[in-house]
């Protein structure tokens, strides 16, 4: 749990010389679903509370945070 009370999942991208991190803070997912329609890897599922991110098949090619309209997905490092 974060500081302003989200839920965050960090996934490195393997291989990267540059250490690079897909933050996802549920608590702003409106429940539109466009982020794992959009992602190849078919690492996000919509749950009725928020969206999941499974970390194993996550590849961290940022699909995610260009479509997604509400911004719930970040990168940081």
């Amino acid at each position: 749990m974060r500081d302003d009370g989200s839920a965050a999942l960090l996934d490195n991208i393997p291989g990267s010389e540059i250490m690079v991190a897909i933050i996802t803070i549920a608590k702003r997912c409106i429940g539109c679903g466009i982020c794992s329609e959009q992602c190849p890897q078919q690492a996000l599922t919509l749950s009725p509370d928020a969206i999941l991110r499974d970390k194993t098949l996550c590849n961290g090619c940022g699909n995610c945070i260009e479509v997604c309209p509400a911004s719930v997905h970040e990168t940081t490092g």
